[in-house]
């Protein structure tokens, strides 16, 4: 609790698109941040206070909170998908990378 929790993801080559998402026993997956390019599409998920997502040239991507808290504590998905010539917002279709941790006080 209080300290920096930093989760990292790497798409699969050639994905365009990389989803950060969090799901909780009582929530389904919750959207909190899409990537396409490596820039920022759609952040409106992730509560800015205290969580910081990036991706980098080298298409690593970074979700950081800080400081964790104990409401923190859920399942992070990541997950990467080609692009669409429309551009639309593409579906995942990647076997997610996922990450647990509990906080406990």
């Amino acid at each position: 609790m209080g300290q920096e929790v930093t989760l990292e993801c790497q798409p699969i080559s050639g994905h365009e698109g990389l989803y950060w998402y969090s799901q909780t026993s009582v929530q389904g997956p919750k959207l909190l941040i899409y990537f396409n390019n490596q820039s920022p599409m759609d952040d409106s998920g992730m509560p800015k206070e205290r969580f910081s997502a990036e991706m980098s040239k080298k298409s690593l991507s970074t979700l950081k909170i800080k400081p964790a808290e104990p409401q923190d504590s859920a399942t992070y998905l990541c997950a990467s998908s080609v692009d669409t010539e429309l551009h639309s917002h593409p579906l995942p279709v990647q076997k997610p990378s996922s990450f647990l941790f509990c906080l406990k006080p």
